[in-house]
């Protein structure tokens, strides 16, 4: 959506769909591994198995664009960006984010549950 040029700005407004696709999931966290009374350091953790290959969402936004000359604009505009689909994968396949059970001496998984959303500010300049 767009408007004809008012004064030397013209007003625009955006909504659509999202995709994101992965192509790292890396934390650089330092956590402790129990495992049989051991008690082992690990960085850098590598959590490709636990993060959603692709994720779904829509974009909502506007902004304005200000006419210099000629075909030269100065752009700026404001997005809202929300999905729909859980980062994290099943719980089976997320191996960090357990709690230990005291009672039966297991780390269970937590249950977690991430949508991502976003904010962003763009400002720009069209030849």
């Amino acid at each position: 959506m767009k408007t004809n040029e008012i004064g030397y700005l013209t007003y625009f407004g955006q909504f659509g769909a999202n995709i994101g696709i992965k192509t790292k999931a890396r934390v650089y966290d330092e956590s402790k591994l129990v495992s049989n009374g051991n008690v082992v350091n690990h960085e850098k953790l590598d959590l490709t198995d636990g993060v959603q290959p692709i994720r779904f969402g829509i974009t909502i936004g506007g902004g304005a664009e200000y006419n210099f000359s000629g075909s030269t604009s100065m752009f700026f505009g404001l997005q809202y960006n929300h999905y729909f689909t859980n980062t994290l994968t099943t719980e089976k396949n997320e191996k960090y984010l357990r709690k230990y059970d005291f009672t039966d001496n297991t780390f269970n998984n937590v249950g977690a549950k991430a949508l991502a959303g976003s904010v962003s500010l763009t400002v720009g300049i069209l030849f």
